[in-house]
C-alpha cells in the first residue's frame, strides 16, 4: 500500500495487496519485489516527497493503515 500526499492537500492513494494471509506465506521473490518497493519509496522519501510505505499481504487492514496515516 502507498499513500503519496501532495503539496496542495491532496492524497494519492496506491494499494497492492499480495493475497496472502501474513508475510510467512510469501514467496521469496514477491518478499524482494516489497524489499524493492520499500527501497524506492525510501529514496523518494529522502528526494523530498511525502510518502508512505506500508507493508500488507491481503486487503483485511486496510482501513487501520489508512486511519493511521490520516492521523499523521
Amino acid at each position: 500500500m502507498y499513500i503519496i500526499k501532495k503539496g496542495n492537500g491532496k492524497n494519492e492513494l496506491i494499494i497492492e495487496t499480495k493475497g496472502y494471509d501474513d508475510n510467512d506465506a510469501l514467496s521469496n521473490i514477491e518478499k524482494e519485489k516489497i524489499n524493492s518497493a520499500k527501497k524506492f519509496f525510501e529514496q523518494l522519501k529522502q528526494d523530498g516527497y511525502n510518502v508512505y510505505f506500508k507493508t500488507q499481504t491481503n486487503n483485511k487492514n486496510v482501513i487501520n493503515i489508512i486511519n493511521s496515516i490520516i492521523k499523521d
